[in-house]
């Protein structure tokens, strides 16, 4: 092998430019990795905030009807009721769906359980068992970590 002493000026070019070259390339597979991460956090924070809007359009509507958010289920059905209820547990478990598939902290865990166990005499009846494969995994399991509490 010749000692860079023996090689041209031609031959260290080349070497340097190859050098270069590579250098590039690996600066450019940088560059992309860094934009694959900030396009996933991007996502990853624009599917939050719609969970968190979503969330906010629930307690909107249980501001403009509390007489939902804590039932008096007797009332509701004799008032015929019932299914404006109904609608309104969809609209928060929907919610609160959207929540936990997106965020990944123990307080909005916390917020479900709260929200959920005001309405366990609707999620405990047989209607809403049949209803139960439309609900995440992770819902459904919180909904059944209150039931097992209840008992």
């Amino acid at each position: 092998m010749n000692s860079i002493h023996d090689m041209s000026l031609i031959d260290l070019a080349t070497i340097i430019s190859g050098f270069g070259t590579a250098i590039a390339a690996l600066v450019a597979v940088i560059g992309v990795v860094i934009a694959i991460v900030q396009v996933r956090s991007y996502r990853s924070v624009q599917s939050e905030n719609m969970a968190k809007s979503l969330f906010r359009d629930y307690l909107k509507e249980a501001l403009e009807r509390p007489d939902l958010l804590s039932p008096d289920h007797e009332k509701l059905a004799e008032a015929g009721r019932m299914v404006e209820y109904e609608l309104f547990v969809a609209h928060m478990l929907y919610s609160l769906d959207a929540v936990l598939a997106n965020t990944h902290s123990t307080e909005w865990r916390e917020v479900a359980r709260g929200e959920l166990a005001r309405h366990m005499v609707f999620l405990n009846s047989d209607e809403f068992q049949k209803q139960r494969q439309y609900y995440s995994v992770e819902l459904v399991r919180i909904i059944d970590e209150i039931r097992t509490s209840e008992t």
